[in-house]
């Protein structure tokens, strides 16, 4: 695989620059974690188990892997339907786009 450099440079308003430092790491890197594949995990979940899968098992599967992944993340995005309270008390943010 060739390695591409580019000389371009792009202008950001003030509030972009600042915004995307929020997210970023003392290097300048965003590493982002995110979740939102309702149908697909649901679909692999219920694959696995061998049956159904409820909203609540989403929920519960979400935030058990959020809570493991979040200290390596410096930005996240999950959408997690009615369980805001669960995320906020372990000081994770939930968010849906």
């Amino acid at each position: 695989m060739a390695h591409l450099e580019s000389s371009a440079k792009v202008r950001l308003s003030r509030g972009k620059f600042n915004g995307i430092n929020a997210i970023a790491n003392q290097n300048g890197i965003i590493a982002a974690l995110a979740m939102d594949q309702r149908s697909s995990l649901k679909k692999a979940m219920a694959q696995a188990r061998g049956g159904d899968v409820s909203r609540e098992d989403l929920s519960t599967f979400k935030l058990h892997v959020v809570q493991m992944l979040t200290p390596y993340a410096t930005c996240q995005k999950c959408s997690v339907p009615g369980r805001s309270s669960d995320w906020l008390s372990r000081g994770l943010m939930p968010l849906s786009f």
